[in-house]
């Protein structure tokens, strides 16, 4: 629960701009759907630009605990470090890793592409998909941050200290099984 409210207040400051930039539009007065145009104005605020900013602001601290915990070790090499630190965690963190860097590595691409050859860039197939699907990419992004809420609120080891609760509950239940199966 300590991840949740850390994750919302700082969700809600870092998403200021997005919100401000929907909020501060234009309105069509004679229209009914004028909450729908809002959601519209908000989806059209993430732009390219800010989906880098924000995947690499949301996404880099995921990428660091990787990248502490299980590749700066100094055990042994980095292959089976790897291989054993993916089975460690949960099952599809391998997959949120590999698309967390690509999400970076795509909105860096674009980022640049942006400042440098803006009018080139808006008629690229990376232009239309980072637009098309920015919502997700945001969505995504705050995945992984709060991933890395979640790690840092468990004495820095959110796995760790999962994997140690389930153990103690999965051990409490074989205790009561076996003692049910030896007073039948």
């Amino acid at each position: 629960m300590s991840a949740l409210k850390k994750f919302s207040v700082l969700w809600v400051l870092t998403s200021l701009p997005v919100i401000f930039a929907a909020l501060l539009s234009p309105v069509n007065l004679g229209s009914d759907a004028a909450l729908s145009e809002w959601i519209d104005r908000l989806s059209e605020s993430i732009s390219v630009s800010e989906q880098f900013v924000y995947t690499a602001s949301f996404l880099t601290p995921i990428l660091y605990i990787w990248y502490e915990k299980y590749i700066n070790s100094s055990q042994d090499s980095f292959n089976k470090k790897l291989s054993q630190s993916l089975r460690e965690l949960f099952n599809g963190y391998g997959t949120v890793v590999f698309t967390a860097l690509l999400m970076i590595l795509l909105t860096a691409a674009a980022f640049s592409a942006l400042k440098t050859n803006p009018d080139s860039f808006k008629t690229t197939y990376l232009n239309l998909f980072l637009t098309k699907y920015s919502v997700l990419i945001y969505l995504f992004a705050l995945y992984c941050w709060y991933l890395s809420l979640l790690d840092g609120i468990h004495a820095g080891d959110f796995v760790v200290a999962t994997r140690n609760s389930e153990q103690m509950v999965s051990k409490g239940l074989a205790e009561r099984l076996k003692f049910r199966g030896d007073s039948e």
